[in-house]
């Protein structure tokens, strides 16, 4: 049997001038993303998906940079 990882993205840019949904991640979330990369069983991810959101796209470019994969997006 497959395993589903969930990753969550972690801490945004809040803007309430802008719409939740187009918020980005914020130089510390980059970092949070960046810093879990280096766990062993990022290695056995095999696909990426996400929501049509700003910030948990940016979350998976830079795991699928990682990984050298693409994500698909699930609105």
């Amino acid at each position: 049997m497959g395993k589903l990882y969930f990753i969550t993205h972690p801490d945004v840019e809040i803007d309430p001038s802008i719409p939740v949904p187009e918020w980005s991640l914020s130089d510390r979330g980059r970092h949070r993303m960046a810093s879990m990369l280096g766990h062993p069983w990022i290695s056995e991810i095999e696909a990426i998906f996400c929501s049509a959101e700003r910030k948990a796209k940016e979350g998976a470019q830079l795991l699928g940079a990682h990984l050298g994969m693409a994500h698909t997006v699930s609105p």
